[in-house]
Formats: C-alpha cells, structure tokens, sequence
C-alpha cells in the first residue's frame, strides 16, 4: 500500500517582511534565516538550494511531505538534505526540507530543539 505524503505545519512562509531573522551561514554562504517557533521543521527555499547547489554537491533525497501554513494552504516539500549551519562561530549539522517559500530559509523549532538553542 502506497502512503500519502504527511503534512507538516509551518506559521508564516509567505510573509517576507515581518518576523525575526538571524544572520546565519549555510555551508559558509551567508544567509538571513527567519527565526519561526511555530514551525515544526527547518526549510530552505529551493531558490537557495539552487544557489547552494551551483558551489557544492547537495546529496537531495525524496520525501513525501507536505508543508501546511497557518492558514491550511499545503506545498510540496521537495526534498531534504544535510547542512553546515553556521549561527555566530558556532557551526552545525542539520538537515533541512526543501520547499518554494518566499524566504531563503526558516530556522525551525527541530534546529532550536536539537542544538538546545534557547
């Protein structure tokens, strides 16, 4: 039996101009990342991947996802893969969905979970 893709919630993917954001690197590409508690997941756009992709061999692998945004609106993710996340001198290795948002990324509660960034 083939299973659908799950959905995962994400707050505020169209909203570019409201929010926090943090200056980060993404495998030593500068980049602001929108800070966003009420995502369950870390994203780039797929905007960026490309940018990332045209300096370096990205290892994309599927998934069947979904995103969901506040107001129930769902996309695609399309695809995830492992990076070097940069926040001050601190370097990290996270995975992170890819998706078409509007920001270049959106720095989830997973990254602030695991990293136990408070």
């Amino acid at each position: 039996m083939k299973e659908g893709p799950t959905d995962i919630m994400v707050s505020n993917v169209n909203d570019s101009n409201h929010g926090f954001f943090v200056c980060a690197k993404i495998q030593n590409y500068k980049v602001p990342l929108l800070v966003d508690t009420g995502a369950s997941v870390t994203i780039i756009s797929h905007k960026f991947k490309e940018k990332l992709s045209s300096m370096e061999k990205l290892h994309i692998k599927p998934v069947k996802l979904n995103l969901v945004t506040a107001t129930g609106d769902r996309r695609p993710f399309l695809g995830k893969c492992w990076v070097d996340l940069s926040l001050g001198n601190q370097m990290l290795r996270h995975e992170v969905l890819i998706a078409n948002i509007e920001q270049n990324g959106i720095l989830g509660l997973d990254f602030m979970t695991r990293h136990a960034i408070e």
